[in-house]
C-alpha cells in the first residue's frame, strides 16, 4: 500500500467525498481528511491505495477540479 498526500481540498471535503473521488481510479484502502483540534478542515488529506492504483490516481486526479478547487 502507498499513501498519497492530497492538497488544496475544499472546506467542505469529507472522508466520503475524497473516498468517492479516488474510487473512480481504483480500490481505496483508507482515506483521512485532516482537521484541526477545533474540527476545522486543514485543506489536505491522505489516501491509501496499492502502488499501481496510486500512480494512476496521481496522473488522473492531480490538477482536477474537485468541489471548486484544483486538487494537488
Amino acid at each position: 500500500m502507498e499513501t498519497i498526500f492530497v492538497g488544496n481540498l475544499s472546506y467542505f471535503c469529507s472522508n466520503k467525498s475524497l473516498f468517492d473521488l479516488f474510487s473512480t481510479v481504483g480500490p481505496v484502502h483508507a482515506v483521512m481528511v485532516r482537521k484541526s483540534r477545533r474540527n476545522q478542515p486543514l485543506h489536505y488529506g491522505f489516501v491509501e491505495m496499492s502502488i499501481d492504483d496510486a500512480l494512476r490516481a496521481i496522473e488522473v486526479i492531480n490538477g482536477q477540479d474537485f468541489m471548486g478547487r484544483k486538487v494537488r
